[in-house]
Formats: C-alpha cells, sequence, structure tokens
C-alpha cells in the first residue's frame, strides 16, 4: 500500500510539470524545495508518544492574469501542487523514537504581497490526499487527508533567487471514511530554497 502511495506522488510530480499549465496563460510561478519539522500541538498528542513529521515537499507554483485581481497592490496569487514525501518520527514516552513515513500531494491556494525588492511575505491553504502508516489508537493507517493552513517570508536573493521561511497547522484525518478518526494535529516549522519566473 505504501508503494502504491509513493508512485502516486512521483506520478503527480511528473503531471504538475508538463505543458498542461503553459496552456491559456498559464504562467509558472515558482518552484521550491522546502524540509522542515513538526510536532503535537498538545502534550497529550498521540496516545503512543509525540508525532514528529520530518518533511521533503517540493512545490510547483502557477499563475493567471485573472487570479491577480488587484493591479495596484503588489500582490500575486499562486496556485500550487505539492508532492511530499515525509519521514515521521513517533517520540515516546521513555524518549525512544520509532520511525514511519508518509507520502502524498497537497492542492493549495496563495496570496504573496511583495513588501519590497528584498522581503514577500504570504498566507496560504491546501489540502491534498495523504498515506500514512503510524500505528495510532486515534486514527486508522492508510489513506487520509492532510489540511494546512500557514503564513510565511520570502527572502529575495540574486537572479530570482529565494530562500523560503514557513510556519503552518495541520490536521491530519479521513472524512470518517474509516475509524477510528480522531484526527492528528501538528504545528510545523519549515525552511526551503526555490526560484520565481
Amino acid at each position: 500500500m505504501f508503494l502504491k502511495a509513493i508512485k502516486i506522488t512521483i506520478f503527480l510530480f511528473i503531471l504538475c510539470n508538463t505543458k498542461v499549465f503553459a496552456q491559456n496563460s498559464w504562467k509558472l510561478y515558482e518552484q521550491s524545495f522546502i524540509t522542515g519539522w513538526g510536532w503535537g500541538k498538545d502534550s497529550l498528542n498521540l496516545p503512543e508518544g509525540n508525532y514528529h513529521p520530518l518533511f521533503f515537499n517540493y512545490r510547483i507554483g502557477v499563475t493567471h492574469p485573472k487570479l491577480n485581481i488587484n493591479k495596484r497592490l503588489k500582490i500575486d496569487f499562486e496556485i500550487f501542487a505539492e508532492p511530499q514525501f515525509n519521514l515521521v518520527f513517533l517520540t515516546k514516552r521513555n524518549g525512544t523514537n520509532s520511525l514511519y513515513q508518509e507520502a502524498g500531494t497537497g492542492f493549495g491556494y496563495q496570496p504573496i504581497l511583495h513588501v519590497n525588492k528584498f522581503i514577500s511575505v504570504y498566507t496560504y491553504i491546501s489540502a491534498g490526499p495523504q498515506y500514512f502508516n503510524t500505528p495510532t489508537e486515534r486514527q486508522a493507517k492508510g489513506f487520509i487527508f492532510s489540511d494546512n493552513m500557514g503564513a510565511g517570508c520570502w527572502f529575495h536573493l540574486p537572479k530570482r533567487f529565494y530562500i523560503n521561511t514557513m510556519f503552518k497547522i495541520r490536521h491530519m484525518s479521513n472524512a470518517n471514511t474509516r475509524n477510528p478518526n480522531k484526527g492528528i494535529n501538528t504545528l510545523n516549522t519549515l525552511i526551503g530554497f526555490g526560484i520565481t519566473y
């Protein structure tokens, strides 16, 4: 099952790089790689221990002239896909760790305010299918949905490159398709490197 999730992630990664985005005035806006660390948002995160995802995300974003509804403000509106493969460290009460995995793709919307030529700030929301294999009493293993809300800052470098810093809140559950379905919530900080077009 987990290999199927990896194959789906790879397929979506390839799909995101096709010429589909070049049609109908869609413009490639950014590509980036993001990594980071998450932790359970309360001390009773899981009965088995605290859920710590280590993120390895690739993001590709596109924009369209019709999305940029206010020409006077320096704001771009981006739609993005974010395939990812994440390691999960389940930190038990005695301090030991067990290693598990996640894989999936998120699809989101992100307005970006360009403060000046050095700094841009943004907020975003995203959701998408995910697979995880961590055994816990709170959430059935297998395919679930990952819902994200976050904010961050781009620090612009020469030649359109930038450093991305981000904080996000993530909720994972399966929309009551299986039990148990109490959800897994994490707070997450990430940093990445990308290029704009």
